[in-house]
């Protein structure tokens, strides 16, 4: 008996283009991101279908710059986008107890 594939759930961050250039300045790793929003926006939708082909549960969870920052601060965080899986998990969370609209996360 084999044993049974593992459900994997994939958390997508997906930044606003009015907010690009602010991420990159913020985000005390922000020189690791693509230098502009259509080269991220070209890299983000490659990823996403290579990973909804694969079967797996694919979350994207809109990232307002502003959120993020205020989080950061309030956990006592840096602004290393790094800390977005944190603030990914913690939206989405908000999401599945129902405390947070769906239009956030796709």
């Amino acid at each position: 008996m084999s044993d049974p594939v593992p459900h994997v759930i994939y958390l997508i961050a997906r930044y606003r283009c009015d907010q690009y250039e602010r991420l990159l300045i913020e985000c005390e790793d922000g020189a690791c991101l693509p230098a502009t929003y259509d080269l991220w926006l070209e890299a983000f939708n490659r990823e996403a279908d290579e990973l909804s082909r694969s079967g797996a549960g694919v979350y994207t969870i809109e990232v307002d710059l502003g959120e993020l920052l205020i989080w950061c601060g309030v956990n006592g965080l840096t602004t290393r986008t790094g800390r977005v899986l944190s603030f990914m998990k913690y939206k989405l969370a908000l999401h599945l107890s129902g405390l947070t609209g769906s239009d956030l996360i796709h």
